[in-house]
């Protein structure tokens, strides 16, 4: 199989990522145009440099050639920031930092490679802000149920349209009862409406999205889905990032062959 590099910006500096083998090389010198493989981005298509970005960096303990099915898998996410300091001294607040991961089929590296150069460019959904500054990951996640329904659950009992998401922000400011079961929901009247609405329209984005979790926080671990019937190989996208409180966003992207 002919290997796919992968170039992945964190600031201004490249790493080179070979889905096949499955290694991360470092250039030492900073890169501002990218190169994909063969159905990505061709020359010339220019990264703007962030000198000033949050360095952020991946680490999976034992460092495994590849992932495998049905495994659980440990990660830990490493800051630095010039003004808000190091996450190894616990001076990063760990609620700003998101790992997101993504599964593709083997042979969707041409979608990887989009996913990665968008990710770049991308801005923060201005309701995983909110959500990261206020107390809605202590009672939800993902995709599993905590102390209040999981994202999935609720996308999958309302569609994501305004009057929805007016609705479900209503809630989210002055609380509810008894709409899943006896837990109640408490108030939030720190957030605006606008702020509020844009929550729901995150939670029922992500929540639809079968294929990519969340997980807040510097560490943590997450799940190798099982192998599907048709796919014996697959790719696990790892994205780790950090916004500054000079709302800057930092980030590293890691590929990982699933066997």
């Amino acid at each position: 199989m002919t290997a796919i590099h992968v170039f992945i910006f964190i600031s201004a500096t490249c790493y080179t990522v070979d889905v096949d083998r499955f290694s991360t090389l470092k250039h030492p010198h900073p890169m501002k145009e990218i190169a994909l493989g063969e159905g990505g981005v061709g020359p010339g298509s220019a990264v703007p440099e962030l000198d000033h970005a949050p360095k952020v960096e991946i680490e999976i303990p034992g460092a495994p050639e590849h992932l495998t099915w049905n495994t659980q898998v440990r990660y830990i996410i490493s800051v630095s920031d010039l003004k808000d300091g190091e996450s190894r001294y616990g001076e990063i607040e760990a609620r700003a930092c998101l790992m997101e991961v993504e599964y593709f089929p083997a042979g969707d590296e041409k979608k990887v490679n989009e996913l990665i150069k968008a990710s770049q460019q991308k801005k923060e959904h201005k309701g995983l802000s909110a959500m990261k500054r206020s107390t809605c990951f202590g009672c939800h996640s993902d995709k599993t149920r905590l102390v209040g329904p999981s994202f999935q659950e609720i996308a999958g009992r309302y569609q994501n349209n305004p009057v929805t998401v007016k609705e479900l922000g209503g809630r989210i400011i002055g609380g509810s009862s008894g709409i899943w079961g006896s837990q109640v929901m408490p108030s939030h009247p720190d957030l605006t409406l606008e702020e509020a609405a844009q929550i729901a329209d995150y939670i029922l984005q992500q929540g639809g999205n079968k294929n990519r979790w969340i997980y807040p926080g510097l560490e943590g671990t997450f799940w190798v889905i099982e192998k599907p019937e048709n796919h014996d190989q697959g790719i696990y996208v790892l994205t780790a990032s950090y916004t500054s409180t000079s709302n800057i966003r930092g980030q590293q992207c890691v590929v990982l062959k699933i066997r």
